[in-house]
């Protein structure tokens, strides 16, 4: 019963390790908030007659998990990249789609592997998602085992030790460039990223940082804690200070930095300024990458110090290997212990049944002719039938999952 469970779970997805970073932002779901995305998988689950179906998006990745008996095809596939090219959509089915999404929590399959904010990131996705009519009970059963798994490893293996995110990295890198510490910084953004690079930039010893947002008060929040000023993203052109960096990072799905969109200040000098584009898909123009040259740090440059990092970890990487396969078949057994679960539902109703038949139809004569302090007494016993009667089909059903 657990394998005809796990056979139904399949993942399909794009990450990394298919297409460059800036340009995985074609392929997922195009929405303004938690409604629409919500709206837009209720219509896939109905269009494709899914089960259930889970949506993760990260900067490494788009991810779809789906419960149906059969695969989709690539027609199917279409619907879900209905923007992008289907040769680097790659499937998995069964186990393989499971041991699959236990890497992806696990930073594994990530750009940096270690980094344990996908694992944050899976959480929130599926805390989103969980009321949502478009999960239910496997993926609920799925995400739990995935979670546990991925803490199992940072536990047991060294894979997170001096940890690194893709945000640290692009910090590494701009450091390189040397800039003063009284440079000035244009933040185009004020999502977790950008709280992030604040962060680090701030203990690297930089003060100067101004914020740019769609939400205002969202930039407020974030600048806050550190010297610098807030403003709304349609008066970025208006901005009148220096400029020495500008990093951009925002959840648009076309580029947020343009030249239209410049400075006065920074129109003639754009290949003096520094460029981190945190985005996907960029967030900074095109045109402007091609005028500054090696001035841009896009999430793509950032493979190189990425693959770094993998070398150090490899050694972890193979004994979180030996967790994975362990929590594997943990999960088919909790499958299978949900399935007989599931089979064994209607018993509590029917022992219950039973127990009142046998009170108000069957001994209801002799119940009468009792006094009340020994009706009292028949009725405790058969409540502890009943609770003891239902836990043991259960037991029983646990001890031959366990033996097998």
């Amino acid at each position: 019963m657990s394998q005809e469970i796990i056979n139904r779970i399949h993942v399909y997805t794009v990450s990394h390790h298919e297409i460059q970073m800036e340009e995985l932002g074609v392929y997922g779901i195009v929405h303004d908030g938690p409604d629409q995305l919500r709206q837009a998988l209720e219509r896939l689950k109905l269009t494709l007659q899914l089960e259930e179906i889970f949506y993760l998006t990260t900067c490494n990745r788009v991810l779809f998990c789906t419960i149906r008996e059969q695969a989709l095809s690539a027609d199917e596939k279409a619907q879900l990249f209905p923007r992008g090219a289907q040769q680097h959509v790659i499937s998995h089915s069964g186990e393989n789609a499971v041991r699959h999404l236990f890497e992806v929590a696990s930073s594994i399959h990530s750009l940096v592997v270690g980094e344990r904010e996908i694992l944050k990131q899976l959480r929130d996705a599926y805390d989103m998602q969980s009321s949502w009519d478009t999960v239910g009970d496997s993926i609920r059963l799925l995400i739990q085992s995935t979670v546990r798994t991925a803490k199992r490893i940072y536990a047991k293996t060294r894979i997170g030790e001096k940890p690194v995110s893709v945000v640290s990295l692009a910090v590494k890198k701009f450091m390189e460039r040397s800039l003063p510490m009284d440079s000035h910084f244009l933040l185009v953004g004020a999502g977790e990223s950008m709280d992030l690079v604040l962060k680090h930039l701030a203990k690297k010893g930089y003060r100067n940082f101004t914020v740019f947002n769609r939400s205002l008060d969202r930039a407020v929040q974030l600048i806050q804690s550190i010297q610098g000023s807030a403003h709304l993203l349609k008066d970025l052109s208006d901005h009148e200070g220096p400029v020495d960096c500008i990093i951009a990072c925002t959840g648009a799905h076309e580029p947020t930095v343009r030249l239209d969109q410049m400075p006065k200040r920074a129109h003639g000098r754009l290949s003096d300024i520094v460029w981190i584009d945190l985005g996907i898909p960029a967030d900074v123009s095109q045109d402007i990458i091609d005028a500054v040259g090696d001035q841009y740090l896009g999430l793509t440059t950032l493979k190189e110090l990425a693959n770094e990092n993998l070398n150090f970890r490899r050694k972890e990487v193979t004994r979180a290997e030996h967790i994975l396969l362990a929590s594997l078949a943990e999960f088919k057994e909790l499958l299978q212990l949900r399935s007989i679960e599931v089979a064994f539902k209607d018993i509590p109703i029917a022992i219950k049944e039973v127990k009142q038949k046998a009170i108000q139809e069957v001994f209801a004569k002799e119940m009468e002719e009792l006094d009340v302090d020994a009706r009292s007494v028949i009725n405790k016993m058969m409540d502890y039938m009943e609770k003891k009667c239902i836990g043991i089909p259960m037991k029983v059903a646990k001890e031959i999952v366990a033996q097998n």
